[in-house]
């Protein structure tokens, strides 16, 4: 992340009721994708069919979500 940190991350999803883990699972709703992800854990998203953001995705959602 550039625009924020991953502990400042962290607390912002969890305010609006998110809840963070450090490894994808087939309960996983949505995993934010650094640039710099390893292999492995693109693998396993990609075998679990799980939906990806980006920091900026991450963001949009929270907005979207937010004005509900």
């Amino acid at each position: 992340m550039t625009a924020i940190s991953r502990d400042d991350a962290t607390d912002l999803v969890k305010r609006y009721g998110a809840r963070v883990t450090t490894a994808p699972s087939g309960k996983t709703d949505y995993v934010v994708v650094g640039e710099n992800a390893g292999a492995s854990k693109l693998e396993k998203i990609q075998k679990l069919n799980l939906k990806t953001l980006d920091e900026d995705g991450l963001f949009d959602l929270i907005r979207s979500r937010s004005s509900n």
